[in-house]
């Protein structure tokens, strides 16, 4: 049996203000794509909650297979609250836009043994054993710091896309 390990904490977004949802999706769906990822939508709901505005909520989990034992696992959770739709003129040109608030939370995860090749007990403890004690400086240095600098990317290029204030970070 295979076992997840959490590459870094939770990356979190908040806003609250005007923003372009197709845009923001797009964005992620382009950056997921140049990457290679299997890009998998597990969620999509859209309710009425208030008079406010909808309530949208997208689960997107996608995943990359490294090697023959290592598969990365991004999450990306998505909840727009207040959501209300307009057209709107930025730059000379009718566009639609969105209104309210959002959150984006981004998670990782390493996934070792995916194929699930060690199959006792015994080979599965020592599998945990070599990882977390003898090999963890390979892990980390080889694989831990590439998935959390590319979600450090996308955390950035999301910023920047919605004219943050924070939309720059020191990776």
């Amino acid at each position: 049996m295979s076992f997840e390990e959490p590459v870094m904490a939770p990356l979190d977004i908040r806003y609250k203000g005007i923003y372009d949802l197709d845009g923001i999706y797009k964005l992620m769906r382009q950056w997921f794509d140049d990457r290679k990822y299997d890009f998998m939508e597990n969620l999509y709901k859209d309710k009425v909650a208030s008079p406010f505005g909808n309530e949208v909520e997208h689960n997107m989990t996608p995943e990359i297979l490294v090697n023959d034992f290592i598969k990365f696992h991004i999450q990306v959770i998505t909840k727009f609250y207040d959501y209300k739709d307009f057209e709107a003129e930025i730059g000379g040109e009718k566009k639609m836009v969105s209104d309210g608030r959002f959150f984006i939370k981004l998670s990782a995860t390493i996934e070792f043994d995916y194929q699930n090749r060690f199959k006792t007990p015994f080979q599965k403890k020592l599998l945990f054993f070599l990882i977390k004690t003898l090999l963890v400086r390979y892990y980390e240095f080889k694989y831990y710091d590439k998935l959390t600098y590319d979600l450090y990317d996308l955390q950035a290029k999301l910023k920047k896309f919605i004219k943050m204030e924070s939309e720059y970070n020191a990776y």
